[in-house]
C-alpha cells in the first residue's frame, strides 16, 4: 500500500521546478548554462496556459538574454498569441507583441515576425500612437503582410509612400535569393523564394527553385528545418502545378505531403487542401475518399479546419447528387459560420444559394478585423495561365459583385482593389 508523501517531501510540479530553477536573484542568464531551463520554463507556462507568467518570462528573456528568446520556435509564440487573443487578454497580448515585434529574431531565417508586427501596430493605432505604429510598420519586410494592410482603413495611411505591391515583391524576392545563398541548409527559404515567384506569376520558375531540393537525395537530411518544412515543400509544388493547370501532378504533390506530420500530429492541413483541390476540379468521390480517414470522433482538427473539412465534404456530396447525405455537415457549417465565413460562403454557392452566399459575405465584410479578408477575397488579382477549375467559387464573383447589397457593404468596408500579383497569401 502506497503512503502519502510528507509535506516536506512532496513532488514538485514541473512548472514550479522550472520557475524556481530560473528565478535566482543572481541567475546567470546564458544559453550555455541555463538555456534549457528557460526553454522548459517558457514551454511549460505556455502549454499549461499560465499566460501571465509566460509573458513575464518572455519579457525577462528579452532584457537579459535575447539568445534564449530567439532559440524558442515561433510556433510556440503563435500558440501563446492565439490563446491571448481568444481569451480577450488584449493588454497582456500587447505586452507579448511588443517583444515579438521588436526583439524576437527567430534562429530559422525562413520564419517571419511580420504578422506579429502588423498586429502590434494595429494595437498602437488603436491607442492613438500612430508614430509608434509607423515605426513598427517600417520594419515589415514581407509583401503579403503589407498588402493585407492596404485593406485596413486605419493602417493603410501608414504604409510607405507610393507602396507598389509588385515592385515590393520583386525587391523582397531579390533579398530572399541572397538569404538562400547565405543559408543553403534552409528548406524554408527555398520555399519562400518559390512562393514569391509564384505570386509574381512565374510558376515555372517556382518549380525550378523547388527542384533544387530532392527529398530522396542523400543530402536531404542536411537541411536543418526538413521535418517542419517538407510538407510545405510539397504544398508549394502543388500550388505551382495548379497554376499551370497540371492537375494530376498537383494532386500527387499534395498527396505526398499528407504523409508527413504537422507540428507533431496528423497533417490535417494537407489532407483538407488535397480534398479541396479534388472537389473544385469535379473529382467529388476522390475528395470524399481523401477525407474519409478524418471522418471520426475526436479528429485533431481546429475549429477553422473543421469548417473547411465539412464544407468540402458537403459540397462534394451535393455536387455529386447526394444532397441529403450532406445535411449534417451543412447544418454544422451554418451553425458555426463565425469559425470560417469563407467556408460557409463556398457551401452556400455549392447549394446554388446565391442570396445566402451574399448574406454571408455581407456579414463577413461587417465583422471587425475579418472584413479585410473578405475585401481581399473579392478583390482582383492577376489571372493565372491555366483555366479556373470548374467548381472554383470565384466563377460566381462577378455575379456577387454586381449585387447592390454587396456593393454597398464593400464600399462601407473600404473597397476592393486591383493588385498586380497572383494572390495576397504568400
Amino acid at each position: 500500500m502506497s503512503r502519502p508523501w510528507p509535506e516536506s517531501a512532496r513532488p514538485i510540479s514541473a512548472v514550479k521546478l522550472a520557475m524556481q530553477s530560473t528565478s535566482s536573484a543572481d541567475q546567470d542568464f546564458s544559453l550555455e548554462s541555463t538555456g534549457m531551463l528557460w526553454h522548459l520554463r517558457t514551454n511549460l507556462l505556455i502549454q499549461t496556459q499560465k499566460s501571465t507568467d509566460a509573458v513575464a518570462t518572455i519579457e525577462e528573456l528579452a532584457v537579459h538574454d535575447a539568445a534564449v528568446l530567439n532559440e524558442l520556435p515561433i510556433i510556440l509564440y503563435w500558440s501563446l498569441d492565439n490563446e491571448l487573443e481568444a481569451s480577450g487578454k488584449s493588454r497582456l497580448r500587447q505586452r507579448l507583441l511588443s517583444i515579438l515585434a521588436t526583439s524576437y529574431a527567430p534562429l530559422n531565417p525562413a520564419e517571419s515576425v511580420d504578422e506579429f508586427r502588423r498586429n502590434y501596430a494595429k494595437m498602437l493605432v488603436a491607442d492613438g500612437d500612430r508614430n509608434g505604429a509607423a515605426g513598427i510598420i517600417a520594419r515589415i519586410r514581407e509583401t503579403s503582410t503589407l498588402v493585407k494592410m492596404m485593406f485596413d482603413t486605419d493602417m493603410a495611411p501608414l504604409l510607405p509612400d507610393g507602396f507598389d505591391p509588385r515592385a515590393h515583391a520583386e525587391q523582397r524576392l531579390s533579398e530572399i535569393k541572397q538569404l538562400v545563398v547565405q543559408y543553403p541548409r534552409s528548406l524554408g527559404l527555398l520555399i519562400n523564394q518559390a512562393s514569391y515567384e509564384a505570386a509574381l506569376g512565374r510558376p515555372e520558375q517556382a518549380l525550378a527553385t523547388l527542384d533544387r531540393f530532392d527529398p530522396a537525395a542523400p543530402d536531404a537530411s542536411n537541411y536543418t528545418d526538413l521535418a517542419d518544412k517538407l510538407p510545405w515543400w510539397w504544398n508549394e509544388r502543388a500550388g505551382a502545378f495548379g497554376d499551370l493547370g497540371r492537375y494530376d501532378e498537383e494532386v500527387a504533390a499534395l498527396r505526398a505531403g499528407t504523409v508527413y506530420h504537422e507540428h507533431g500530429s496528423v497533417n490535417v492541413s494537407q489532407v483538407i487542401n488535397l480534398s479541396s483541390v479534388q472537389m473544385i476540379n469535379g473529382r467529388f468521390d476522390d475528395a470524399l475518399d481523401t477525407l474519409a480517414p478524418l471522418d471520426r470522433p475526436g479528429r485533431p482538427v481546429s475549429e477553422y479546419g473543421e469548417m473547411q473539412l465539412r464544407s468540402v465534404k458537403a459540397c462534394s456530396l451535393i455536387l455529386s447528387g447526394h444532397a441529403q447525405a450532406a445535411d449534417a455537415d451543412a447544418d454544422y457549417v451554418a451553425g458555426h459560420e463565425a469559425d470560417s465565413r469563407r467556408a460557409a460562403m463556398v457551401l452556400s454557392l455549392c447549394k446554388g444559394d446565391i442570396d445566402g452566399a451574399a448574406a454571408i459575405i455581407i456579414r463577413w465584410l461587417n465583422t471587425p478585423f475579418e472584413g479585410q479578408d473578405a475585401l481581399i477575397a473579392l478583390s482582383e488579382f492577376d489571372p493565372g495561365t491555366a483555366k479556373e477549375p470548374p467548381f472554383e467559387w470565384k466563377k460566381f464573383k462577378s455575379e456577387l459583385m454586381a449585387r447592390a447589397d454587396i456593393q454597398a457593404a464593400v464600399k462601407a468596408a473600404g473597397g476592393t482593389k486591383r493588385i498586380h500579383l497572383r494572390t495576397a497569401n504568400f
